[in-house]
């Protein structure tokens, strides 16, 4: 039995003769009629049939101009070298197990409709060494491999339906106004430094271990091959950047690369893989990236260069996989220009990966249990509002131990971040933390160098971290609503700012300070299970006095600074109080609803407790917006009580809702349960009630500098937090 490669020619042509090349004659000429089996000059619209046999590899001249049916080559244990003249062809075919040095055809060709380059085996390979012209196509099918090696003039479309197509020369996909189409299960291959601009469609994974795109190096210098025309995916797409094991390269940055400067866009998901430790693929251009699906590195290395504020990653991004760090597992994105990632991303990184910052970049959510290397850039989280989990490290550097530099997070958007965990003395980034909305929780264990700093948010948790600085906004130790201990270097707590308290029978938040504590803000405590005893709520270090003002709004005996140890902070709740109800129904039309707040036990002297609203599914419009302050009087343990009402209108509404919150108790006075109030205000407009409006995406996470947010309003309050800023550091850090 024969196995072949086929070259076949003109579609629709009249079949010919099949003729079998023996060489007979010795001249290794076509236009001999003696080397042929039966024996005739090949003529127009024949077949030839190159079998296997013992003899070394010969190459064979074409002398006449030829539009033939098809060629068949045996790839096996010689190769042929087919040369000379220009070649009409329909298709070339080869058949057979193949070797590893390739059949070579290095007389032109000429594609009328379509080419079709058939390779059967896997491990068969054809190379193309001269230009193929024409106004046709190019058609890879079979499970081996062809190459290209000229740069190529054919105008039609390129298809790769099966096994490998490698370019070795830049140009060798014909004219780029066709496009190239790689499906699913197929490979494109740029070998050394290809540049090609052609419009690629890309699908699938590939054959392994290429991908639907990739780039190789086998030569002992780096290169560079580039796409710079547009992509489209399809599907899960996987492109790589490859060095074979066995090539040794003198310079490590990079063995190969391969840049991707064109926009991608599609619907489906952008897969990368690269070698260790020389290669990797780079998303660069000025335009951005639109395709629907994520990107993931799976290992390697994957370069986001884009022009500053042009998105390479339009979607979410995952990094690494879930395996312990090691050479084979790395995975390593870094940004070169700021804003690489789209605003309402997803960063994952998974254990084995990194994100490594060169330039500033924002995103929606980040989560993991990998690495931030922040290169004394800044990385935003909680755009649009957005709430994640993060249980990696967070630090300045790829270098243990390095200095913490001025890497620095930036907590935005009204959403919760939660850094829950994350290997003791490795988070360290001297630009520290800045809370500008929301919610961030620290759960995670950070070094002394590793500062935050609150706008007009709320920061709450169990971790450690260096100085605690509130220039506005809230802390609250443990979870909000929950009991716990948060540790810090420091505390500064500024004129706007508010400590909040749980304190209940069994004990109360607290935060433990090393270092210098600073307070000037006010007091917040919230009681369940009724009064109990003295709590000390900040745990000063042996050596530092309290300093600054004191709780604003709590006084001695209720508050005591030289408590516990004899410089904890320690309060003592003498009332409590709380709405009579947690559900208030208010209609429109109707008279104003009475609600009374009621007062645990009787004050030895007046005190007060202020209310406000805080929209919801409602908003001031939809209800007479109001606060107010309610004064208890001394000796009296009757409840007091305030009015609310709802703003009658004609339009069509949903039911909605909005809350009532108890909060700037005076001194003594601690919130019990219920502290706040939900108030419903439902549909009365007649007919059925509208659709609810669709979910908001929510803002853009909220720009400028840390200086916003009226946190700096007084000079007082900068030097207090400068002081405990610098003093705050942990004893013999």
């Amino acid at each position: 039995m024969r196995h072949l490669i086929v070259l076949i020619c003109l579609a629709g042509a009249a079949h010919g003769a099949e003729l079998v090349w023996d060489g007979s004659a010795g001249d290794a000429a076509w236009g001999t009629a003696a080397n042929w089996t039966p024996e005739a000059v090949p003529a127009n619209n024949d077949t030839l049939v190159f079998p296997d046999r013992a003899a070394a590899a010969p190459i064979l001249n074409v002398t006449n101009n030829l539009t033939l049916s098809g060629i068949s080559l045996r790839v096996g244990a010689i190769r042929y070298q087919l040369a000379g003249n220009t070649l009409g062809v329909v298709s070339v075919v080869a058949t057979g197990p193949g070797i590893e040095s390739p059949t070579l055809v290095s007389m032109p060709l000429v594609t009328q409709t379509m080419l079709e380059i058939r390779v059967d085996a896997a491990a068969a390979r054809i190379g193309f060494l001269a230009s193929i012209m024409g106004p046709g196509g190019l058609r890879k099918t079979g499970a081996g491999g062809a190459g290209l090696g000229a740069s190529n003039g054919y105008a039609g479309a390129t298809t790769v339906e099966a096994g490998i197509l490698f370019l070795v020369s830049s140009g060798s996909l014909g004219s780029t106004a066709s496009g190239t189409t790689v499906s699913a299960g197929a490979s494109l291959l740029l070998l050394r430094d290809v540049t090609s601009a052609e419009p690629l469609t890309l699908a699938g994974s590939g054959v392994a271990p290429y991908g639907a795109l990739a780039a190789e190096n086998a030569e002992a210098s780096a290169v560079l091959a580039t796409c710079s025309g547009p992509i489209t995916l399809q599907g899960e797409v996987r492109v790589t950047a490859r060095i074979p094991p066995a090539t040794l390269l003198p310079t490590p940055d990079p063995g190969q690369e391969l840049r991707l400067s064109g926009p991608i866009g599609g619907d489906g998901s952008l897969i990368v893989e690269t070698s260790q430790p020389w290669a990797r693929v780079e998303l660069s251009g000025s335009a951005a990236n639109t395709y629907t699906g994520r990107t993931e590195l799976v290992r390697g290395h994957l370069r986001l260069t884009k022009l500053a504020g042009t998105d390479a990653v339009p979607n979410d991004l995952v990094i690494g996989v879930d395996a312990p760090p090691a050479a084979e597992t790395l995975a390593l994105v870094d940004l070169l220009a700021s804003d690489q990632i789209a605003d309402d991303a997803t960063v994952t990184l998974r254990l084995a990966g990194t994100l490594l910052l060169l330039s500033s970049d924002g995103v929606a959510s980040l989560a993991g249990t990998g690495a931030v290397r922040l290169n004394n850039q800044q990385l935003m989280v909680g755009m649009g509002d957005a709430s994640s989990v993060f249980n990696g490290d967070m630090a300045n550097s790829l270098t243990p131990a390095a200095p913490p530099g001025t890497g620095s997070l930036r907590k935005v958007g009204g959403g919760t971040f939660h850094w829950a965990s994350a290997t003791p003395g490795v988070s360290e980034f001297g630009g520290g933390i800045t809370v500008d909305g929301g919610v961030m929780r620290i759960d995670a264990t950070l070094d002394a160098d590793t500062y935050v700093f609150v706008n007009a948010a709320t920061v709450t948790g169990t971790g450690t971290v260096g100085s605690l600085l509130l220039a506005g906004g809230t802390v609250e130790p443990g979870t909000v609503g929950g009991i716990g201990t948060l540790t810090c270097a420091g505390l500064s707590l500024g004129a706007t700012a508010r400590m909040a308290i749980d304190f209940g029978a069994s004990g109360a938040d607290l935060i433990q300070v090393d270092g210098a504590v600073a307070i000037a803000g006010s007091l917040l405590t919230r009681i369940t299970g009724g009064l109990a005893s003295t709590r000390v709520i900040i745990a000063n270090d042996g050596s530092d006095v309290v300093i600054g003002a004191g709780f604003s709004n709590w006084s001695p005996p209720a508050v005591a600074y030289n408590g516990g140890t004899g410089n904890d902070v320690a309060i003592t709740p003498t009332v409590s109080v709380a709405f009579a109800t947690s559900e208030i129904t208010l209609v429109e039309s109707a008279t104003p609803v009475t609600v009374s707040v009621s007062i645990a036990t009787a004050p030895a002297t007046p005190v007060t407790v202020r209310w406000s609203m805080v929209p919801g599914t409602a908003v001031a419009g939809d209800y007479a917006s109001a606060s107010g302050t309610l004064t208890f009087p001394a000796g009296s343990a009757a409840p007091q009580t305030f009015a609310i009402s709802a703003i009658d209108d004609a339009t069509p509404e949903t039911t909605e809702s909005f809350t009532l919150l108890l909060t700037d108790p005076s001194s003594g006075v601690a919130i019990a349960a219920p502290g706040s109030a939900t108030v419903t205000i439902p549909f009365n407009d007649g007919g059925a009630p509208p659709p609810p409006p669709p979910a908001s995406g929510g803002g853009g996470g909220g720009g400028g500098g840390c200086g916003s947010g009226g946190g700096l309003a007084a000079a007082a309050a900068v030097g207090l937090l400068m002081a405990v800023r610098f003093a705050g550091r942990r004893r013999g850090a």
